[in-house]
Order: C-alpha cells, then sequence, then structure tokens
C-alpha cells in the first residue's frame, strides 16, 4: 500500500506458507510486545510490523457488527484469534466464540464452543 508521506515506508502484507508460522509470530508478538523489521531479519530502517488476523467477508462484518455492540455497552470485550471472534459480556465470564449475528445465542454458550 502507498503512502502519501515519503519519510514513511509503505504497508507491507504478507502471506504465511505455514499456518504454524502465524501462529508462532503471533504468539511471539503477544508475549513480547511489538515486533519491528530488523528483529525477523528484514534488511533496512526498522519499522514496526502490525500483525492482523486473516478474516472471511462474513466474519469481518460480524466482527464489525460485534464492535458496534461493545460501543453500545451490550459487551465489555471483543477480539479475534486464529480467525475467530470472541467475546465477553461480564469481565469474569469465559469468553464465547460468535459465529451468528445474534449475540444473545453466543451468551447461552458458557464454554466458548458450539
Amino acid at each position: 500500500m502507498a503512502t502519501k508521506n515519503p519519510k514513511i515506508a509503505p504497508s507491507m502484507i504478507a502471506t504465511f506458507v505455514r499456518k504454524e508460522d502465524k501462529i508462532a509470530l503471533m504468539a511471539k508478538h503477544k508475549t513480547k510486545g511489538p515486533l519491528y523489521t530488523n528483529k525477523v531479519g528484514i534488511e533496512g530502517a526498522a519499522a514496526q510490523i502490525y500483525l492482523n488476523n486473516h478474516l472471511t467477508v462474513y466474519n469481518k462484518q460480524l466482527l464489525s457488527h460485534t464492535l458496534e455492540e461493545k460501543k453500545r455497552g451490550n459487551i465489555v470485550a471483543a477480539w479475534t484469534f486464529r480467525g475467530k471472534i470472541y467475546v465477553k459480556k461480564h469481565d469474569n465470564q469465559i469468553p464465547l466464540q460468535v459465529d451468528t449475528w445474534s449475540l444473545a445465542e453466543a451468551t447461552k454458550n458458557t464454554h466458548g464452543r458450539e
């Protein structure tokens, strides 16, 4: 993706050949904090690497809907992990996987799985 500011390096989109490599990099990012290009073998000036889970079109729409519910105060947390969407309606609740438009249906599931 091109940037209008010539001082900022353009964004880079990478695809992993093996899912295990992606999961390992995501886990490293979660435990060690921000990743930088010079730490993963990319030459040049060090730039921060931003990671994003791959979501299907349907799940992107579902995540958008879920984040709207969070803004309304109907849930306290929403996130993605390994391409799936999770929510918590209360701080002490076990995370619930959301795979339908109805968050009410998701909250019936107390084990986070269908």
